[in-house]
């Protein structure tokens, strides 16, 4: 016989799930990508315990990313949703999971504090990642970029859900 629990025993601090206060909060909700995002969750909770998952799903775009709030919250992994529905296992989860981890130098699949603060850090104590691999075009793109807003040429603006880099020549 099983036994059941109070959700708040079973979800600790979490928000009850499925309760709508108001007929507008039903409006967009798609519940495949919900439990979409709570599946590849878990499974990074459970392979890669102790680290601070953040899994952010884009409905208009399709796309999941995924981000290591332990060494950044900018830098991720974007999976496409096409592509985890024909993925039962979620092995593009793990590998998400992993590469996040290889690409900021961290050696193990554990978070360890020591190991962590061992990670190669910019000023703002954020994690640089590695981005050795990239294309060229893309790495002088953004070299481009960083030197026109140090140099004071661009200016970053938010308009609305988007963020705009506005370079004066």
């Amino acid at each position: 016989m099983q036994r059941w629990l109070k959700p708040s025993v079973r979800d600790a601090g979490a928000d009850p799930e499925g309760v709508a206060t108001h007929p507008d909060d039903l409006i967009g909700l798609h519940a495949s990508l919900h439990i979409l995002c709570k599946d590849t969750a878990d499974m990074l909770v459970k392979h890669y315990p102790g680290f601070l998952w953040a899994v952010s799903p884009d409905q208009r775009g399709q796309i999941i990313n995924i981000l290591c709030l332990n060494f950044h919250d900018q830098y991720g992994y974007t999976l496409r949703v096409s592509e985890l529905d024909v993925d039962p296992r979620r092995r593009l989860v793990l590998k998400a999971g992993a590469e996040i981890l290889r690409r900021f130098r961290y050696p193990g699949t554990r978070y360890d504090l020591a190991l962590a603060n061992a990670v190669p850090r910019d000023f703002n104590g954020r994690a640089i990642p590695d981005l050795s691999d990239q294309k060229a075009s893309k790495k002088r793109a953004q070299t481009e970029a960083d030197l026109a807003i140090a140099e004071g040429r661009a200016t970053i603006l938010q308009l609305g859900n988007e963020t705009i880099l506005r370079v004066d020549r």
